[in-house]
């Protein structure tokens, strides 16, 4: 916004279904500040000119929930001007995605581009943890599919009786 180098409209969902919005402090010279300006989510829509899906990851700012967040970058006039984006519950994501992964006789996982698994149709892998590195088709899969629209998600399905890694913890 003109006049202010930091400035987000956060609106945020009650659990009663309201809608209120969120108050952060954006003065850098605070010890709390919200600095969504080094943030990977706001970074990587700025540097790349592009969407981006980021996580999922505790949100600890704001809903204190385990969230994806998606942005698009705002460009005016050839300059940048911030990003638009939204926070989507890891939960909401997961109960749609598993209703289609279920339709499959086959072991599939989704992974996040951070090697997150999204959602599985299988107790193989477990939904927030991090895989070892990201599925390729070979002797553990046998198919892999990178979802559209820039996500840079990948849905696998396992081989019959392949040995996949399961997880490597994570912090």
């Amino acid at each position: 916004m003109h006049g202010h180098e930091r400035f987000m409209s956060w609106w945020q969902r009650s659990p009663a279904g309201g809608v209120a919005r969120l108050r952060l402090n954006f003065d850098p010279a605070s010890v709390d500040v919200y600095d969504y300006l080094q943030m990977e989510w706001f970074q990587s829509a700025r540097g790349g000119r592009r969407r981006v899906v980021y996580g999922p990851y505790v949100d600890y700012s704001g809903s204190e929930l385990y969230i994806l967040t998606m942005t698009v970058p705002v460009h005016l006039a050839g300059g940048f001007v911030g990003v638009v984006g939204a926070d989507l519950a890891a939960t909401a994501l997961e109960r749609r995605l598993v209703l289609v992964l279920r339709r499959s006789a086959d072991e599939a996982v989704l992974v996040s581009a951070e090697r997150r698994v999204l959602a599985t149709n299988s107790p193989r892998w477990v939904v927030g943890t991090r895989l070892p590195g990201l599925p390729t088709a070979g002797a553990s899969f046998t198919t892999v599919e990178e979802v559209p629209n820039g996500t840079g998600w990948l849905v696998a399905v396992a081989r019959d009786g392949a040995e996949v890694d399961q997880v490597v913890p994570t912090a």
